[in-house]
């Protein structure tokens, strides 16, 4: 008996002989391979030494850390909060406050997760004007 089921279906076979058996539960263990990342072209991401694998826990772990970002403004208060916490002077942290309020200007909507560089290197363009 080989038992071929999935979380998709698939079924209980029955085989009068052990090669028969056997050989069928390695065309199973094919065709899953072949459904899974095997399916996948994966020349691209080989080029620089990984696997499907990493790729996909690299992404989930990327919109894991996304989705617990916070706003640009509230980045902003909770890092002039830490610098007063750790004794900086008030007029330190009013300058602070001044110049990362036009940065925050631009990116209101946005997380803090969610910046690049190039949008930051495009922002800061602006803010010597």
């Amino acid at each position: 008996m080989v038992d071929a089921r999935t979380k998709n279906g698939g079924s209980r076979k029955f085989f009068g002989t052990k090669i028969e058996a056997q050989t069928y539960t390695q065309q199973c263990r094919t065709q899953k391979t072949n459904a899974g990342t095997a399916s996948f072209g994966n020349s691209e991401l080989a080029r620089y030494g990984w696997s499907i694998q990493r790729a996909i826990d690299f992404a989930i772990a990327h919109l894991r850390a996304q989705e617990k970002s916070i706003g640009v403004s509230d980045a902003m208060d909770e890092l002039i909060a830490s610098r007063k916490a750790a004794g900086r002077s008030d007029r330190y942290c009013r300058d602070l406050r001044l110049r990362l309020s036009r940065f925050a200007k631009n990116f209101e909507q946005v997380k803090i997760g969610n910046i690049t560089a190039a949008a930051i290197d495009e922002s800061s363009c602006g803010l010597g004007r």
